[in-house]
């Protein structure tokens, strides 16, 4: 039988067949094997780290909510964007505040989307002004429409105004939010009565 160290380094080995065994056991003894890849991901290599992510991700297990947030700070995109999208799968305020830091701090566009719309996905109430900043003072279209989405999402009625502005953007995909969140708004304003 290997062991999960054998197990975690097979993970990342370019044979698709080994590496699926290996993923395979690890996730047949997840509660144990959960504290292995925790243990190793912050040493391991981009595509080793992007691995245990996933799986990690699949394990869905609130106990590797400090392994997200850890790799929030990564140097890779791919790896903070994971690790925003599992935080938003998992939920909750341990999952929402390295977020909203990480959207006052992070200058990586690629990045911001994922965070916004991990935000936007946990309806985190405490995110509002942030998002509503960043679509008054973006100049990039998809962190702006993004943003409405995950206003829309998150269902504060204050945003609206400010939603309402961007119904004339020169993107039609901001437009397109626009539209798609004031209906939202509308919907909830008429179930409301």
């Amino acid at each position: 039988m290997k062991t999960f160290e054998a197990d975690i380094e097979d993970l990342a080995s370019p044979d698709a067949e080994r590496s699926q065994q290996a993923r395979s056991r690890l996730l047949a003894s997840r509660h144990r094997a959960l504290e292995h890849l925790i243990k190793i991901l912050p040493a391991a290599n981009d595509r080793l780290a992007w691995k245990i992510l996933m799986l990690l991700g699949e394990m869905n297990d609130p106990r590797a909510i400090p392994a997200f947030v850890q790799c929030l700070q990564s140097s890779s995109p791919a790896i903070r964007a994971a690790a925003a999208q599992f935080l938003s799968a998992i939920g909750g305020e341990e999952a929402a505040e390295p977020l909203r830091a990480m959207l006052r701090s992070t200058s990586d566009a690629g990045s911001l989307i994922w965070v916004i719309h991990a935000l936007g996905k946990l309806g985190d109430r405490q995110s509002v002004d942030l998002l509503l900043q960043i679509v008054q003072e973006t100049d990039s279209p998809t962190a702006r429409y993004t943003a409405i989405e995950a206003l829309g999402l998150i269902g504060d009625p204050k945003v609206v105004e400010v939603i309402r502005r961007y119904a004339d953007d020169e993107s039609h995909h901001v437009r397109e939010r626009v539209r798609i969140v004031l209906e939202r708004f509308q919907g909830r304003q008429t179930s409301a009565h």
